[in-house]
């Protein structure tokens, strides 16, 4: 996996969560609960910080609600 030098500070945030989140619930988040977890009501600023993740390696993501699937 990618080295986390190559992520924002906001976009490291938002990862920790997602690997927090898998963690205690055996399944990703939804882009409400992620916004929810990072107190952000623009759901097109989470949608920026997950593709932002996945060009970077760090996550993989389909088309269902709960899509998110967090690279090793």
């Amino acid at each position: 996996m990618t080295t986390g030098m190559n992520l924002t500070e906001r976009q490291q945030e938002v990862l920790e969560i997602l690997k927090g989140f898998i963690e205690e619930n055996e399944y990703p988040p939804t882009l409400q609960e992620l916004a929810d977890l990072l107190d952000v009501k623009n759901l097109s600023g989470i949608r920026g910080h997950l593709l932002a993740l996945e060009k970077k390696g760090f996550i993989k993501r389909d088309r269902t609600c709960r899509g998110i699937i967090v690279n090793d």
